[in-house]
């Protein structure tokens, strides 16, 4: 807490403090230091509320009337103080303590999702998320994509039922199921017959180290997939001449699909071109055999950004349009990579069976919550 200056007045200190928070409206932890000595020194009490004339009975009433545009977010800082002060605390010697105010940020969801009086939460949540971000971070100072996607995942545990089990896959060839597996195993490869399946889609993570993914699928669909079927595959655009070579080794290339996003705002650049992305590429490639009745979709859709059950998740939309295009009711999908289950959903909605596995156990609790609903 900030030592009182000698000679201030705590009426002449409110207005320093109020300067403080004024200038600093994007600095968490100034504001929030600033805000939790008015309330704890009551310092509101020396300001008169312009609306009655009379002293700021509570900090509450004062927050109003004083910050009544932002009484909200200045709330989420003196959140985020709280939480920064405890990990200082509370993290093991050799863990990282969050660094900037964006780290901060979707840890203090945490603290107004509980909806529990401010300061009185649950603490051990906070260190919880931070943990899980670091673990999701490898060990390193996390970002601020990975600590929210920590929050996301205590967020949604919190909300789940009691007693959900993540299933790990056995080789059992029951329908309609998502289970624990890591699709890029040759031991997994195994355990599903061959000629099985009557479409693969699904949408693996996008990075270099994830290559690995889009072999896993073709050599998984070059094995389980009827003959004549169709792989739908979202692809990362950095490395998309590598995973057309990947799965060009194991069946035959049949389209590209465009899913454009008028409300993606990311942006990247690779080999010195600057790109805000707005839209993602679908490939679909064929395994040799029969042919299939020819039904006619176009090869771009407009769909806006989901991402309700997971940070990777896509939009529902396009992945109806392609399934209902290449299967039929009662037909089997296989997604080896459910993230956010988008894809299973799509396929009971439907009438197709699904078949689901992720390696990620909250991926898989999350999607068998989403089934349920």
């Amino acid at each position: 807490m900030t030592d009182v200056l000698i000679g201030t007045s705590p009426r002449e200190r409110l207005h320093q403090l109020e300067k403080t928070i004024e200038d600093n409206l994007l600095a968490f932890v100034f504001v929030g230091n600033a805000l939790i000595e008015v309330r704890e020194r009551r310092l509101y009490e020396t300001e008169k509320n312009p609306d009655t004339g009379e002293s700021y009975r509570t900090f509450g009433e004062y927050m109003r009337g004083r910050w009544k545009p932002s009484v909200t977010h200045l709330y989420r800082f003196i959140n985020a103080t709280f939480i920064q002060n405890y990990l200082n605390e509370n993290s093991p010697i050799g863990e990282f303590s969050p660094s900037h105010e964006t780290q901060l940020r979707p840890l203090s969801k945490l603290a107004s999702h509980n909806q529990v009086e401010l300061g009185k939460k649950d603490p051990a949540i906070w260190l919880q998320a931070w943990q899980g971000a670091i673990k999701i971070a490898g060990n390193k100072e996390p970002t601020e994509s990975q600590v929210a996607r920590a929050v996301d995942i205590i967020i949604k545990a919190n909300h789940r039922p009691k007693g959900i089990i993540a299933p790990a896959w056995v080789g059992d060839m029951a329908l309609d199921c998502v289970y624990m597996a890591d699709s890029t195993s040759l031991d997994f490869l195994q355990t599903l017959p061959e000629n099985s399946i009557d479409m693969i889609f699904t949408d693996p993570p996008w990075d270099a180290e994830s290559l690995v993914c889009y072999e896993a699928a073709g050599r998984l669909a070059n094995r389980v997939l009827k003959l004549g079927s169709y792989l739908a595959i979202y692809c990362g655009k950095m490395f998309l001449p590598e995973i057309l070579d990947i799965l060009g080794k194991w069946l035959d290339y049949a389209w590209t699909m465009c899913v454009y996003q008028p409300d993606n705002n990311h942006s990247t650049s690779h080999q010195g071109v600057g790109i805000f992305e707005a839209w993602r590429p679908i490939a679909i490639y064929r395994k040799p055999g029969e042919k299939r009745e020819c039904r006619f979709e176009p090869d771009a859709l407009k769909c806006t950004r989901q991402k309700d059950w997971h940070d990777w998740q896509q939009g529902i939309e396009p992945i109806k349009k392609y399934i209902g295009q290449l299967t039929d009711p009662g037909e089997i999908i296989l997604d080896p990579f459910i993230g956010g289950g988008t894809i299973m959903v799509a396929a009971r909605i439907l009438g197709r069976h699904y078949l689901g596995f992720d390696r990620d156990e909250e991926a898989v609790k999350n999607t068998i919550v989403r089934l349920s609903q």
